[in-house]
């Protein structure tokens, strides 16, 4: 049995380390100069730790303003999902009505329809009454249901729905920031990309970090029990 045991946990490490090596690699990079990444791409610990690709963020990127940006609708879009899970949560397990098991049944069916089937009547409402390039274009379709902590993190890194929604630089989310970097660079300043690219995803580990239990205990209380 031990030896089960051991080649189970050899396993889950191995699993663990190629998720953890890119956040890693990531973070390493974001604390390189140019010459140390090209000569030693692979080398996850810098010769010389250099802060000067997030300098360059503070000076020539808006990073505040777009980690504001996504904050907020994040924020927002988590919120109101929550409001509106707990009203629908409530109606469905405590009132009784007609058709209530036909209701069930179109909210639970909306778990299965894809982002590209809704994807243009949400743009075509949207544009409709006039909330294209605006964070609430990119909140309001978002509201249909409700996942918590988790919706928080999936609001904070989404990209193309804000793609479609924002125009204006002054309005874009960090994933837009980021992919507007790239695309500006060329792809060439890995540091500084790099550098944005931690700065994005940061703050949801640490989100996850702080509800990790709650997160748990929440998938445990809702499973399905055998």
């Amino acid at each position: 049995m031990k030896i089960k045991e051991g080649k189970w946990h050899i396993l889950f490490l191995f699993i663990i380390g190629v998720q953890i090596f890119p956040l890693i690699y990531m973070l390493s990079i974001s604390f390189k100069s140019m010459e140390q990444i090209f000569s030693a791409p692979l080398s996850l610990i810098p010769k010389t730790i250099t802060f000067k690709n997030y300098s360059y963020i503070v000076d020539n990127v808006e990073i505040l303003r777009y980690l504001w940006n996504t904050f907020f609708i994040a924020t927002i879009v988590t919120g109101g999902k929550i409001i509106t899970s707990i009203l629908a949560g409530y109606v469905l397990a405590f009132k009784s009505f007609k058709g209530k098991k036909i209701l069930k049944f179109v909210f639970l069916a909306t778990l299965f329809v894809p982002f590209t089937v809704t994807m243009i009547p949400n743009y075509l409402m949207i544009s409709e009454i006039g909330l294209l390039n605006s964070s609430l274009g990119v909140i309001i379709p978002q509201l249909a249901d409700g996942m918590g902590i988790l919706f928080f993190i999936n609001s904070w890194n989404e990209y193309f729905w804000p793609l479609l929604i924002l125009s204006d630089k002054k309005n874009y989310t960090l994933s837009l920031a980021l992919q507007m970097f790239i695309s500006a660079e060329g792809g060439n300043d890995l540091g500084v990309t790099m550098a944005i690219a931690t700065l994005t995803i940061i703050f949801p580990i640490f989100i996850y970090i702080f509800f990790q239990k709650k997160i748990m205990t929440s998938f445990t209380k809702s499973g399905i029990k055998g």
